[in-house]
């Protein structure tokens, strides 16, 4: 039988599938536990054998989903996500998917099991916060699936909070004549502040855009942000 089993307690065993060789040349071993007799154990290595030639089972399968998003924020070329779109992308991950669902196994995930942690958030933070840390975990999904580690995605069947649509509040003219008087009367470190709230106010760039702009993104020489 091609395979072998180890039994690392009574009726615990592990089994083990190698098969070929990766880019790198090195053997492309599978391990999953199983629990049973000898007997059991042997026919479960054979289906094994079985799946892993047949391309329905990778290491992938045995993923926890901490580690999934991990690998999509962190498992990419150099450069292709800004330095402030990976803080944030942390920061989610830290905050509303790892003391959740982190150690849930990916292939093990249904979207009941996410619906409950989309309610769970629901109760303490905004729909928009909501929102963006399960696009974090559908994307972490997709690429699995692209990858071929995963074949669905169970975000894709999991009811969203409604989003709060607040009115905006503008400032009237005299109030944004006001407002420049006061940033005229700023110097020194505080120069900076005055240069952000411009910006906003004749730009009309979002926070998040003025706090991601960086040193490569000014051209000095033509006056502009690219």
């Amino acid at each position: 039988m091609p395979g072998s089993k180890r039994e690392r307690s009574p009726g615990k065993w592990t089994l083990t599938v190698t098969i070929g060789t990766d880019y790198r040349g090195k053997q492309r071993r599978f391990n999953k536990t199983f629990h049973g007799s000898a007997a059991e154990a042997e026919k479960a290595l054979a289906v094994f054998y079985a799946e892993c030639v047949g391309g329905c089972y990778s290491r992938g399968s045995d993923q926890i989903i901490s580690d999934m998003v991990s690998d999509y924020i962190h498992d990419r070329p150099a450069g292709s996500l800004k330095q402030n779109t990976i803080a944030g992308y942390e920061q989610h991950q830290r905050s509303w998917i790892d003391p959740f669902i982190g150690n849930l196994r990916a292939s093990k995930a249904t979207a009941k099991k996410l619906q409950d942690w989309v309610n769970d958030l629901s109760q303490f933070l905004s729909p928009k916060s909501v929102r963006n840390a399960v696009g974090l975990l559908s994307a972490s999904f997709e690429r699995y699936i692209k990858l071929d580690v995963l074949s669905i995605n169970p975000c894709e069947n999991i009811v969203l909070p409604k989003k709060k649509h607040a009115e905006a509040q503008f400032y009237d003219e005299d109030e944004v004549l006001l407002f420049l008087d006061v940033l005229d009367q700023l110097d020194g470190p505080d120069l900076v502040y005055k240069v952000l709230f411009e910006l906003a106010l004749f730009c009309g760039f979002r926070k998040s855009e003025l706090l991601g702009i960086e040193l490569q993104d000014l051209d000095l020489q033509h006056c502009r942000i690219n």
